[in-house]
């Protein structure tokens, strides 16, 4: 019973490391210096990613998806340098997540609000924010967790003893 304690600590550990991590990011991002840009092309293209479902079918390369993405370029000037920036948010793209609404919003030639490393201008994003709502789903995500483990814990402690 404790290899499951603490396999089961070492895994909510691990994601509240992960989340307290992305936290401070989207902090150091808020940070950033923010300049006016303007949206180069915005299209949609299909890429073949790895899902790596298993072991056999990932060597096999069998795990391949095929998935849409926003592409988005965008420019931007800090000072008297120009910057070309790909990146939207913070968050990984997975593929086949809302591509036309961030077509839609990302239109080609339309200004957009560019946000920047001050102390290294090559690094931006569009989006400095998290996603409405993913803190506050983490935060119970993981105290279900948390209660799960101490519930199974002791319940199966008085259990045995019973």
């Amino acid at each position: 019973m404790s290899m499951v304690l603490t396999f089961g600590a070492l895994m909510i550990g691990l994601l509240i490391f992960g989340t307290a991590y992305k936290y401070w990011e989207v902090r150091q991002v808020n940070r950033w210096q923010r300049t006016s840009g303007k949206v180069l092309s915005a299209k949609s293209v299909a890429r073949r990613v790895r899902t790596a479902e298993t072991t056999s079918g990932a060597a096999a390369g069998a795990d391949l998806q095929l998935r849409n993405f926003a592409e988005v370029t965008y420019e931007y000037r800090v000072g008297t340098r120009r910057f070309t920036g790909h990146r939207i948010s913070l968050g990984e793209d997975l593929g086949d997540f809302r591509v036309a609404e961030t077509l839609q919003r990302y239109a080609l030639g339309s200004q957009v609000t560019v946000y920047y490393n001050p102390d290294k201008p090559s690094q931006a994003v569009l989006e400095a924010g998290a996603p409405e709502g993913v803190w506050r789903t983490m935060i119970i995500f993981i105290l279900v967790l948390i209660a799960l483990l101490v519930g199974t814990t002791v319940g199966f402690d008085h259990f045995v003893t019973w």
